[in-house]
């Protein structure tokens, strides 16, 4: 994974990514990844608002966000992370 993060999206030494994500083991291999090379993380909760995210992203200027695009929430509903990465990048400046 460090090595395509590498190769297909040019992630350095000191580079912010941004992970917005449930608790799920693909959140923890993408921190690993990063980490091994030398990237530095910020992990988003998918309950956040689009403004709060949108602030986020103005604030830490990211090479990459990564995201999920859904995963159900209380057990049953579908939850659409795409729709609240979508909402916020039409806020961020």
């Amino acid at each position: 994974m460090a090595t395509s993060l590498k190769t297909k999206f040019g992630i350095t030494k000191g580079d912010m990514v941004i992970i917005c994500s449930p608790n799920l083991i693909e959140s923890v291999l993408m921190i690993l990844a990063l980490t091994r090379l030398g990237a530095v993380h910020y992990v988003v909760r998918d309950y956040y608002r689009s403004q709060n995210l949108a602030t986020n992203i103005n604030d830490l200027k990211p090479k990459l966000i990564v995201a999920s695009t859904t995963h159900l929430k209380d057990g049953d509903k579908v939850h659409k992370v795409t729709d609240l990465m979508r909402a916020a990048l039409i806020l961020v400046d």
